[in-house]
């Protein structure tokens, strides 16, 4: 069911508004006091039928009202048009046409059935069909919620609808559990028992007047009896083998279930040990993380402009060694060329004094004084050539420019190094740039040693399964945990329904010498049975041979032979029927148990995401029962009930879609209780709600225009 557009007028509040609905979430926004919870209410009466209640219309101000709702149903498009207090009339709509399939006349004030009404023409019958399945209280349950203010006034649950909700499905095996009740119904209720105990009261006027037909025929007489006696015997083997065959298929299930738990335990076994291997990992990546930010803390919180910094410097550094390593080569040729210069000019200096000497003093050869003079000039000249070379090399390497380059390199990458170790927030302030490369060489060598160690906690980090691995571990362990409970719950009820004397052990070895009992006392049962019926039969042919004469006494024998047999077939069909139905009984209940536990948990999940389990220690699942099940005082915390039966809503699609009756989620003033958090949760939920139903939104906050349709009053 979906609502596609809804025309609503009414003077001080609506002005013919056309309000085209959204397939998935529509919000209609308008200020207060502009009728947003009275058009909420007027469509869910209008489009459930509670409309023609009339003390409900009366109370919720219909008059002069005019509201035209056109939806989609499941067997076509219908509009319905309600007239104020005058007239409600359903319109089923095709591609260019519309025909009136019902019309009721409000003006009487009497209080009408809508289902009735719409059951009456053929044309109507299938949306009567619809609304026999899905019923105003299914859709105030579901379907509707009132704002916070009105949750203590109208926020009641109705326990038998949601009863209804888990039993019903589309293989129709409620309606056959319903209709089975009706016909065979409990004790001596029903329709088939009170044939039976008709049929009864003929036997015993029978029996009056065959006893006073047959005061003369006492050998008819025993032999009606005998045949009574064993016709007991029968009803009462027969009643005992149904309860053989009972009892056996209740074992063969416990044995079966134990089978199921013993698989589950051994599955729980794997989630421990695995839950276990997990938390000492996280203990040994957690330790030696741990380990890690106390050796290397400086490196912890390193950014990536200071990684790069660190490259950088190594780099720099590796660069100030070479230029340093050149410079101290080239100065180490330098100081070894002057020292060759110096000893050359040294042995000139001290050759020529030693000739000037020789020459003076006249020991290797006489010459007149002026060449004396000439030649000791000339060796003076040359010693100071020599030195006058020396001096002039010394003032070349002084002024080198490869050492001036070598020099100022040098300097440049000491300061660079030096800006960056700043940056790096190292303090070199204490050390002379020697000092300062023996500082680098440790700490490079402490951030290899750290890299190495946060390769290590990456690798083992890479090993953990993570946080959601783990929570689905642990949603499997309490599902598992949830299923054991479960099982152990049925085994109990199961073996509670055998009525043994003996308490019986849960070993499926045990419970398999059960079974073969109970076939070998079935067979003596049936073999029993077998040989009582051909004694009836005996006896029967002896009755039909019988000397008496009297006509009528035969003739009421024959009445109530065949009024026994059919006696004994119905009460056997009966005890039958009583048996499935008590098997259906007990399906229906785990069923209906079985659904409860899902809405319940549903329920917790929704509202517990959509208060981020702040409430998680408060409400339980049996605080969410007694909500579902009408149990509220009145004094319960608005918001939190607000925000149960919202969950209640949204937790309930999954059954509404089951049922293939996807009704559309009409919400009044959701936000009132609510932060940007828990908003922004709600409009995750309702997205996944509004994939399956449709949603519609009523509220005085205009800051919702992106979740879908908007629409303003």
């Amino acid at each position: 069911m979906q609502i596609i557009r809804c025309i609503a007028s009414k003077p001080g509040l609506f002005d013919n508004k056309i309000i085209d609905v959204g397939e998935r979430i529509t919000v209609i926004y308008g200020r207060n006091n502009s009728g947003k919870s009275f058009l909420a209410r007027a469509i869910v009466d209008l489009t459930t039928g509670r409309l023609l209640d009339r003390d409900r219309v009366k109370e919720n101000g219909w008059k002069n009202f005019y509201l035209d709702i056109l939806f989609s149903g499941p067997s076509g498009k219908f509009r319905y048009v309600c007239n104020g207090e005058k007239t409600l009339s359903i319109k089923r709509c095709y591609d260019d046409s519309e025909d009136e399939i019902a019309l009721f006349d409000l003006s009487s004030g009497e209080t009408k059935d809508l289902v009735s009404g719409l059951l009456e023409k053929k044309e109507s019958e299938s949306l009567g069909s619809f609304y026999e399945k899905v019923g105003s209280g299914t859709y105030m349950n579901t379907s509707f919620l009132p704002s916070p203010m009105d949750i203590v006034r109208e926020g009641r649950l109705d326990h038998e609808v949601f009863k209804r909700i888990f039993v019903f499905d589309n293989s129709n095996f409620y309606l056959l559990y319903g209709e089975l009740h009706r016909n065979y119904g409990n004790g001596n209720a029903g329709l088939v028992r009170e044939e039976i105990g008709r049929k009864v009261e003929q036997c015993r006027e029978l029996d009056k007047q065959a006893k006073i037909i047959d005061i003369q025929s006492s050998k008819y007489e025993k032999l009606a009896k005998e045949k009574e006696t064993i016709r007991a015997d029968l009803d009462k083997l027969k009643v005992e083998s149904i309860e053989l065959m009972r009892k056996r298929d209740l074992l063969a299930l416990i044995l079966e279930k134990l089978n199921a738990k013993k698989e589950i335990e051994k599955k729980l076994d794997v989630i421990n040990g695995d839950l276990g291997d997990e938390k000492n990992k996280e203990e040994e990546f957690s330790g030696l993380k741990k380990r890690m930010e106390q050796m290397f803390p400086r490196f912890i919180h390193f950014s990536e402009l200071q990684k790069q910094n660190l490259k950088k410097i190594q780099e720099l550094y590796r660069e100030l060694r070479d230029v340093k390593e050149e410079s101290e080569k080239f100065m180490s040729v330098v100081k070894q060329r002057g020292r060759i210069l110096k000893n050359s000019v040294l042995a000139v200096n001290i050759a020529s004094l030693v000739a000037i000497v020789f020459i003076m003093l006249n020991v290797i050869i006489t010459l007149p004084r002026a060449e004396k003079l000439h030649v000791v000039y000339g060796i003076l000249g040359l010693v100071g050539l020599s030195l006058a070379g020396l001096l002039g090399y010394s003032l070349y390497t002084a002024r080198s420019k490869v050492i001036a380059w070598h020099v100022n390199r040098q300097r440049e990458m000491e300061g660079m190094i030096q800006k960056l170790l700043v940056e790096n927030n190292i303090d070199d302030t204490e050390y002379k740039i020697e000092t300062v490369y023996e500082f680098l060489l440790q700490y490079f060598s402490e951030y290899t040693d750290y890299t190495e160690m946060q390769l290590e906690v990456l690798k083992l980090g890479s090993q953990l399964r993570g946080d959601d691995a783990v929570a689905e571990m642990k949603s499997d362990l309490k599902s598992a945990k949830a299923d054991i409970r479960r099982l152990d719950s049925e085994i109990e009820a199961d073996i509670y329904s055998l009525n043994m004397q003996k308490e019986l052990p849960l070993d499926a070895d045990v419970i398999n010498g059960y079974l073969a009992d109970f076939n070998t006392e079935y067979e003596k049962r049936m073999k029993e049975l077998g040989r009582q019926e051909n004694i009836l039969n005996q006896l029967e042919v002896e009755t039909a041979g019988s000397g008496c004469d009297n006509s009528g006494l035969q003739n009421i024998l024959d009445q109530k032979g065949r009024l026994e047999e059919e006696l004994r077939e119905l009460t056997l069909h009966a005890n039958t029927m009583k048996y499935i139905l008590d098997l259906m009984n007990d399906s229906v209940i785990r069923r209906e148990k079985r659904q409860m536990e899902r809405l319940i948990a549903g329920t917790a999940a929704v509202f517990h995401s959509l208060t981020s389990n702040q409430y998680i220690t408060d409400i339980g699942e049996g605080y969410i029962r007694d909500l579902l099940e009408g149990n509220i005082s009145g004094e319960e915390n608005t918001t939190v009930v607000h925000l149960l039966l919202l969950s209640i809503k949204i937790a309930v699609t999954d059954f509404l879609i089951d049922l293939n009756i996807p009704l559309p989620l009409i919400i009044d003033e959701p936000f009132q209780f609510m932060d940007d958090r828990r908003i922004q949760k709600l409009k995750t939920l309702l997205d996944d709600v509004a994939a399956s139903r449709q949603v519609i939104i009523f509220t005085h906050n205009n800051n919702f225009k992106d979740w879908g349709s908007f629409i303003e009053l």
